[in-house]
């Protein structure tokens, strides 16, 4: 179980208790959070993390496979689950990749914007 999170704060309900996700969602987090934290800026874990943030200057379809890479690289600790890149852009400065999750039977896309 994790909290859940929207815009960078946690999820409240109505009555402002917090969203917990479980499962799939949990590890999806959990990995978006792997990948957009550049590594060693979190002081607690340095380990925790990608240098996927690199690759925004001067990004090219060329490197969708270096990034494909730096990804799993950041979520091998969370365990049974696998990115593969669907796609990739810079736009405003922003590196925008659409990956496919693959936990166990379960697929789940999600845009990750670093």
């Amino acid at each position: 179980m994790d909290l859940k999170l929207e815009n960078g704060d946690i999820a409240t309900e109505t009555n402002g208790s917090p969203v917990k996700v479980y499962g799939i969602d949990e590890l999806i987090q959990q990995a978006v959070i792997c990948i957009t934290v550049p590594k060693g800026s979190y002081i607690y874990d340095r380990n925790l993390g990608s240098q996927c943030h690199r690759l925004k200057d001067g990004f090219s379809p060329e490197d969708i496979f270096k990034l494909e890479q730096l990804i799993n690289e950041s979520i091998y600790s969370l365990g049974n689950i696998y990115a593969k890149v669907k796609s990739a852009s810079v736009d405003g400065g922003k590196l925008r990749v659409t990956a496919e999750f693959t936990a166990g039977d379960e697929t789940y896309e999600k845009e990750v914007v670093l």
